[in-house]
């Protein structure tokens, strides 16, 4: 019925002639616009959170002529060992409260386990990283390079890979979200929760 010239075969029949109307280079590049958007979207994801970090480790100037403080200004301080102990506590405190989740029931044993190996990574990697500044921090100024080269070398790859267990306990807590246990979908009557309402 639609096909004979109902309100669908109309619309069919503007689709079609649409599709012939158009140029054939076109309807080629259609695919490969498509792969762009899903490819230009991450990396455009990427680059917004690079400038964010960005913004972060360099909020510690006020430009001149600005009109208002930055969104991550903290005034610089001179006491960089008060400054590593607190980066170094409150780093390992974010993980360990990601170890919390340590015997929490996960769809797969995979998936427990790098649950497991990404949060001990996150509690333990700042340690780790005060253990490498210092030797970065005393022989800065000094001319033994291959010592400071090295040091500098496996701060970044520490860097490296607690920036891939944050993202990746990110995305294990999104992809646990496809299978909760049935508790998780129980209405709570918070009439007898709170006593006084």
């Amino acid at each position: 019925m639609l096909a004979s010239g109902g309100v669908g075969g109309s619309i069919g029949k503007k689709m079609v002639s649409m599709i012939h109307d158009c140029p054939l280079y076109l309807i080629l590049l259609l695919p490969f616009f498509i792969i762009f958007l899903f490819i230009s979207a991450p990396v455009i994801f990427i680059l917004m959170i690079a400038a964010s970090f960005g913004d972060i480790v360099f909020s510690g100037v006020i430009p001149l002529g600005a009109s208002h403080v930055p969104t991550y200004y903290t005034p610089g301080s001179s006491n960089i060992k008060t400054q590593t102990f607190v980066f170094m506590v409150c780093g390992s405190l974010f993980g360990a409260l990601h170890c919390v989740g340590w015997n929490f029931t996960f769809p797969t044993y995979a998936e427990q386990m790098l649950w497991r190996v990404t949060s001990l990574a996150v509690a333990v990697i700042p340690i780790v990283f005060v253990g490498f500044a210092i030797p970065t921090l005393i022989f800065r100024n000094s001319t033994t390079g291959v010592i400071l080269w090295l040091s500098r070398f496996l701060l970044a790859m520490q860097f490296f890979l607690y920036m891939l267990a944050r993202l990746s306990l990110l995305v294990q807590a999104l992809a646990l979200l496809r299978k909760q246990p049935t508790g998780a979908f129980l209405d709570i009557d918070w009439l007898k929760v709170i006593p006084h309402l």
